[in-house]
């Protein structure tokens, strides 16, 4: 029972997570689809490791992020990309 506790903090630490925003801010800037779909990958396995009682929350504090970049990909007329981060989004 320790073990999972402690696996919970870990995986909900304010210094863990804090990252996925700037980094989705970070992937704004890449224009080339590969390295996009590898950086979201990134994102997405990391989402996949959060407990599942911590899962709406921080769905909720990666998800906007992420309807913020397809929003911005769609503007600049990246398609593709948008379509793409749109189908990650739960």
């Amino acid at each position: 029972m320790l073990t999972k506790d402690f696996q919970d903090i870990l995986a909900t630490n304010n210094q863990t997570f804090r990252f996925c925003p700037l980094y989705i801010k970070y992937l704004e800037k890449v224009k080339n689809t590969d390295h996009i779909k590898e950086g979201l990958k990134i994102i997405i396995d990391y989402q996949k490791t959060i407990p599942p009682r911590f899962q709406k929350q921080m769905d909720t504090y990666i998800d906007k992020p992420l309807k913020q970049l397809a929003d911005k990909k769609e503007a600049e007329c990246l398609k593709e990309q948008a379509d793409y981060i749109r189908s990650l989004i739960k």
